[in-house]
């Protein structure tokens, strides 16, 4: 046997024999490594650097779209806490709660998405909508009206996810 016809051991387990190799770095990875592009397979750490190229947001950036989080979180909290005599009304406070929390998170991760100033980071969705959550839940909950505050915290928060992670 020559040395292309034999068998590779995978950089990242060494115990796997494989014959398979990152189409731009030329790695041997098995089959649990590669992932499959456009292109061909890759190593995982090629796919990341190619996805790097995408996050542009600087420090700058990131402060400004965390404090924007956590700023609007207050407001919100605040909102729920002084609104809290209008969301006693039942299975309607509810539903009330729910779509003015989704519309609410919705136009919070504009907000947030302006205060970044349009720019992309990794794992910016998981932490704006935490700081979000850390502001918010509390205040909230001081209200008095545990369920319908958390189904409009629970509402806002959700959107906010998915909404800043189309984005990031």
């Amino acid at each position: 046997m020559n040395d292309e016809t034999a068998a590779l051991t995978c950089a990242n387990h060494p115990d796997r024999s494989t014959m398979l190799r990152c189409n731009r770095c030329n790695k041997p990875i098995c089959v649990e490594c590669a992932v499959l592009t456009p292109v061909g397979y890759r190593c995982r750490e090629c796919v990341r650097g190619q996805q790097d190229k995408f996050y542009t947001a600087t420090t700058v950036d990131r402060v400004l779209a965390y404090g924007a989080a956590l700023a609007s979180g207050l407001v919100l909290g605040l909102a729920v806490l002084v609104g809290a005599s209008f969301l006693r009304f039942g299975f309607f406070a509810w539903l009330i709660a729910f779509f003015l929390g989704s519309a609410a998170g919705g136009g919070l991760a504009e907000l947030v998405w302006m205060a970044a100033r349009r720019r992309r980071s990794r794992h910016f969705a998981v932490i704006v909508t935490a700081l979000f959550l850390v502001a918010a839940a509390p205040l909230a909950l001081l209200s008095g009206v545990w369920i319908t505050a958390a189904v409009f915290v629970g509402a806002a928060a959700s959107a906010l996810y998915a909404r800043s992670r189309v984005r990031s």
